[in-house]
């Protein structure tokens, strides 16, 4: 309906006035009738002629006839003075009004009123006079005379609870006829208002609602606006506003809201449920008396295992006060979460492909200024070559003729008094050389000066060469390698030379795991470099006792480190990143990285425990060995095994290595 509408038609209203105006009553008012006078003028001084006068008891609600009494209605005289027979004693309003059409006056029809039309359309205006709060005595009583002016108008706006529609409140000029309903939006506006001081009523027709009462001021020809909005009060248990969620890059959602005047509220629950969910407010992610709310939506997320998938959820928040009464669940918030991947996109490709064959556990060192690749292991074939490149770009064979044989197990090669020393085993042999350019080669020792190893690494720590971990070989039966005639036990970490002919530790070792680092982790599978002045190991599987045991024997994520290679010291056994093995492990801007590797986890699956593991391309470094940071969650380059790494002219340096597929050929930089 339109604005000023009445509830109910003024003719009958007239009828029973003009017949019985006695049955008028007010606020203290009494039934002695009386007679009641006045006057009313143009604004050019003229008697306003057959304008319409009604008499509103102060407290008429409009549309409600049991309020206080039915409006009085009569019209002016030529001379512009009306009469009111009989009126009981008590406060009432008077409004007068008067439709001027070409030169002609006349009343504002009742439908035009009703429908809220502007008298400008029937004619070319309307004026209007109003009084409020006169007191009619008992006695015969002349009102002050009024002067009829250009009406105003209000325009405001009604706020309710977010959950209601605005279209359920009414907005009434107390002690008048006008009243209007609101829009959907909340808002309204009372047209042909007569200059004065008014009540205005708001009533939701909701429950929990209670009516709000709001004095207004009318200007003639004026059009008005509220400046605040008028919110009734609400008793029930309100709806939470201000919510906003935040997707983080670490997997969790951050969650805000205003805090809610509601002094019964005992907490805040907040509801977590998939995008375009039938059912709202079904998964209950927790309650708190705070504001604020962190949804950690990949709970023990350690890439690669786990949920990795983005999802999209509605979050929403509603109060639960004392007695368990639980507030109105409204509009969600809608958030896209992805997993906590990390990228620091500072690595680059130098080669998709190098000159040289693709390789895996390749030894990486910087000698005489230049960056060095060293043999390796493509497939089944032991690579005898040696490349050298300024750049890590342009790539030069320096010989393809190393002194080892192809059936020999992955080298390891290390710089130390300015020569490149390469030791690796053979025929149940190790073998030593050095060379003072990477072509001419010597042999530097024999098998006789310590026990045979596998996988060995050689390191230079303390102005020495080390030979650190490896299996030693205590118990075989003659004949080539196979898993039923050799069984292995780790070394200790504990041979150090100061030429490479003569040794320093233990020959031939047989201990337990026990007084191993990282529980008995075996070189050839964890990483093992010099950093700060002490020898570190990283990771590892420990080792099995036949050679082939399956492949979920123990894996370790610890960090161990010793300052004589002889005492270890564990830094921590629950690092950041997964437990892992055949990784790299690499020293570069002053910090500890490691990269790759297989990694594994273990679970209970039907009263069976399971380990899996997984082939990944993360990398994480450390700047004490103890906090761990991932610098990429997924590198660019893909997951393997292996991978040669080497810090060389301000850039970490990863080459070659293994997946699924086999040995990998590509060169990437870290800068």
């Amino acid at each position: 309906m339109s604005l000023a509408k009445k509830f109910f038609s003024r003719l009958p209203i007239l009828a029973a006035a003009l017949i019985c105006a006695c049955q008028l009553g007010s606020d203290g008012g009494t039934e002695i009738p009386n007679e009641v006078t006045g006057s009313l003028y143009m604004p050019n001084g003229q008697p306003a002629v057959n304008a319409e006068v009604i008499l509103y008891p102060v407290n008429y609600v409009p549309g409600n006839l049991d309020s206080a009494g039915i409006p009085v209605i009569v019209s002016t005289d030529d001379s512009g003075k009306f009469f009111l027979p009989k009126v009981a004693s008590g406060e009432y309003n008077i409004l007068s009004q008067i439709t001027m059409s070409f030169g002609k006056t006349a009343k504002l029809s009742k439908a035009s009123q009703a429908s809220g039309a502007s008298a400008l359309q029937n004619a070319s205006f309307v004026l209007l006079a109003f009084s409020d709060s006169l007191f009619i005595s008992g006695a015969p009583q002349e009102l002050p005379p009024d002067t009829l002016r250009a009406p105003g108008s209000l325009t405001g706006k009604v706020e309710l609870q977010l959950q209601d529609d605005p279209r359920a409140a009414v907005v009434q000029v107390l002690g008048t006829d006008y009243y209007t309903n609101v829009d959907s939006t909340g808002n309204f506006t009372l047209n042909n208002l007569p200059q004065g001081t008014y009540e205005l009523q708001v009533t939701p027709y909701l429950p929990n609602y209670i009516p709000l009462f709001q004095d207004v001021t009318i200007v003639s020809g004026k059009a008005d606006t509220l400046p605040l909005p008028l919110v009734p009060f609400y008793s029930g248990i309100p709806v939470v506003t201000g919510l906003t969620a935040q997707a983080r890059t670490d997997g969790t959602v951050l969650l805000h809201w205003n805090r809610m005047s509601y002094s019964p509220l005992q907490s805040y629950l907040i509801f977590r449920d998939t995008a375009g969910t039938l059912v709202p407010g079904s998964f209950l992610l927790g309650g708190t008396s705070d504001t604020s709310f962190v949804d950690t939506v990949y709970k023990n997320f350690r890439y690669p295992f786990g949920d990795t998938s983005t999802h999209t959820f509605e979050y929403r928040v509603r109060i639960q006060n004392p007695s368990n009464n639980l507030g109105p669940l409204w509009n969600p918030v809608t958030v896209t979460v992805t997993p906590p991947m990390v990228s620091s996109g500072r690595w680059h490709l130098a080669q998709a492909q190098a000159p040289f064959q693709a390789r895996s556990s390749a030894n990486a060192v910087v000698f005489q200024n230049a960056l060095w690749v060293i043999g390796g292991q493509s497939g089944d074939s032991i690579l005898q070559d040696a490349w050298s490149s300024a750049d890590g770009v342009t790539w030069s064979k320096m010989t393809d003729s190393l002194p080892i044989p192809t059936s020999v197990i992955p080298l390891s090669a290390v710089v130390f008094q300015n020569k490149l020393w390469i030791m690796g085993m053979n025929n149940y042999a190790n073998f030593l050389w050095n060379s003072a350019d990477g072509v001419h080669w010597s042999s530097v020792t024999d098998t006789e000066s310590f026990s045979p190893l596998l996988w060995p690494v050689l390191l230079h720590f303390q102005n020495q060469l080390w030979v650190a971990g490896g299996f030693s070989l205590f118990s075989f039966l003659p004949g080539p390698f196979s898993t039923t005639n050799l069984a292995i036990n780790p070394i200790q970490l504990a041979l150090s030379s100061l030429d490479g002919v003569n040794w320093n530790g233990v020959k031939y070792s047989s201990l337990d795991s026990t007084s191993l680092p990282s529980v008995g982790t075996d070189s050839g599978t964890a990483g093992v470099v010099c950093f700060k002045n002490k020898m570190w190991v990283v990771g590892g599987k420990s080792p099995f006792n036949v050679v082939g045991a399956p492949l979920n024997s123990a894996v370790s994520e610890a960090v161990q480190n010793s300052l004589d290679g002889h005492s270890w010291s564990t830094v921590i056994t629950d690092t950041a990143f997964l437990p892992r093995f055949d990784h790299s492990l690499a020293v570069h801007d002053s910090e500890l990285w490691v990269i790759g590797g297989y990694v594994t986890r273990t679970f209970t699956y039907y009263s069976l425990e399971v380990v899996q593991t997984a082939l990944v391309n993360d990398v994480w470094n450390s700047a004490d060995g103890l906090t761990w940071n991932v610098v990429d969650t997924r590198a660019p380059f893909s997951a393997r095994i292996h991978p040669a790494t080497v810090s060389f002219q301000g850039r970490l340096w990863v080459i070659g290595g293994e997946n699924a597929q086999g040995p990998l050929g590509d060169i990437w930089y870290f800068e």
